[in-house]
């Protein structure tokens, strides 16, 4: 088998950094944005509800407590500055 099989892009913050909430937003965004141009398509389990925009993030933040149930949000839709600060950060 050759190429990437899977990959994972996360977002969150070091500590001591120097980059707003807002710029990590649009970064990250720009980022998804970049690899999706270049073929990157956005994978969902079969066991996962086929949500997009909005109602992925709705779903995602409502069902953050069962680490089972995580799944993508649409690289299509940027959360808006308020809606992204209420991701928990799952880094740790």
């Amino acid at each position: 088998m050759e190429g990437i099989s899977g990959f994972s892009v996360n977002m969150g913050l070091p500590p001591r950094n120097s980059i707003s909430h807002d710029d990590a937003r649009l970064k990250f965004y720009a980022l998804l944005e970049a690899i999706q141009q270049a073929g990157w398509k956005r994978w969902i389990g079969p066991g996962m509800p086929r949500l997009s925009g909005a109602d992925a993030l709705r779903y995602q933040m409502s069902s953050i407590e069962n680490a089972a149930s995580l799944m993508s949000l649409d690289p299509d839709d940027m959360p808006a500055l308020n809606a992204w600060m209420k991701i928990k950060d799952m880094s740790g």
